[in-house]
C-alpha cells in the first residue's frame, strides 16, 4: 500500500476532525494546509478531494446553523472539485460530482442535482463506486431529486431499489451503512410528504 504524503496525511485529520470532533473550524485550518502542501507536490486528486471535504464541512455548517450561505459556499467548492477533477483527469471521479449534486439538493436545484447524481454513476471505474453500498446511496439521492423536481415515477423507483439494496447489504461499513439508510427512508418520507 502506498505510504500517504503530507497533504493526505493532513486531509485525513481534517476528515478526522470534521466527523469525529465535529471541530468545523480546525477541520477548515488543516484542509488549508493540506491544500497548500498538495499544491506543492501537484497531488491534484487530493486538492480535488480537499474541495470536497469543504463543500462536507459548509454542508454542516449549514445544518448547525440554518444560514445559507454556507449552502453558497458548498457549491463553489464541489464545482472547484470537478473542474480541477476534469483538468487533471483524476480517476475518481464519481465523488466530485456527487458533490456537487449534494449541493444542489441541498439548495434544492433538483433538477441540476438530478443531472449530476447520473454524471456521477456514469464514471463506473470510480474507485469509491466499488465500495459496497455507495452506489446504492447515490441511487437513493437521485431518485430523491428526481422525484422532487417532478419525475415522480423514476424517482420512487430508484429510491425503493436503493433502498432495497441498502437493506440487504452486509459489506458496508456498520456506520456508513446506517446513516445511507436512514437518510435514504427519511429523504422518501419527505418526498412522499411534501
Amino acid at each position: 500500500m502506498k505510504e500517504r504524503s503530507k497533504g493526505e496525511a493532513l486531509h485525513a485529520q481534517a476528515i478526522q476532525a470534521r466527523e469525529k470532533e465535529q471541530d468545523f473550524l480546525k477541520a477548515l485550518q488543516l484542509l488549508d494546509e493540506s491544500l497548500l502542501i498538495s499544491a506543492q507536490e501537484d497531488e491534484h486528486e487530493n486538492i480535488a478531494g480537499i474541495e470536497g471535504s469543504r463543500r462536507n464541512i459548509f454542508g454542516h455548517l449549514y445544518r448547525q446553523t440554518g444560514n445559507a450561505d454556507y449552502l453558497v459556499l458548498a457549491k463553489y467548492s464541489a464545482l472547484a472539485a470537478v473542474e480541477l477533477a476534469e483538468k487533471h483527469n483524476i480517476e475518481e471521479m464519481a465523488l466530485p460530482y456527487r458533490d456537487l449534486a449534494n449541493a444542489f439538493e441541498e439548495l434544492e436545484g433538483y433538477e441540476k442535482a438530478s443531472e449530476n447524481y447520473t454524471k456521477a454513476l456514469s464514471f463506473e471505474n470510480s474507485p469509491s463506486l466499488s465500495r459496497p453500498a455507495v452506489k446504492d446511496d447515490l441511487v437513493a439521492h437521485l431518485g430523491f431529486s428526481q422525484y422532487m423536481s417532478g419525475n415522480t415515477e423514476e424517482g420512487l423507483k430508484n429510491m425503493d431499489e436503493a433502498i432495497s439494496e441498502l437493506e440487504e447489504d452486509t459489506e458496508a461499513n456498520k456506520y456508513e451503512h446506517d446513516v445511507w439508510l436512514s437518510g435514504a427512508l427519511m429523504r422518501k418520507a419527505k418526498a412522499l410528504h411534501d
